[in-house]
């Protein structure tokens, strides 16, 4: 039977390292719902103050922290030429 209790939630802290209280991650039930929500929101993040995000499950560390004070307020992606 799997467990569908909301535990994916993002952790942010400073730039200093320091657990932030503000901005708060809503609870998800799944890893990819997670993922997407802060792939929509990580330029409003940052604005409230977030420095770095991790993606915790059941507060275990998952995955690599996002360091949002070096990601590119624009992306472009040229095409691969042959």
């Amino acid at each position: 039977m799997n467990d569908l209790a909301p535990h994916w939630r993002w952790r942010f802290t400073d730039a200093d390292g320091t657990a932030l209280d503000r901005p708060v991650s809503p609870t998800f039930t799944a890893q990819f719902d997670a993922e997407e929500w802060f792939g929509l929101h990580w330029r409003a993040l940052r604005d409230q103050g977030a420095a770095r995000a991790q993606l915790r499950e059941r507060e275990k560390a998952i995955g690599a922290v996002h360091d949002l004070t070096v990601v590119p307020e624009r992306m472009t992606f040229a095409p691969v030429t042959d």
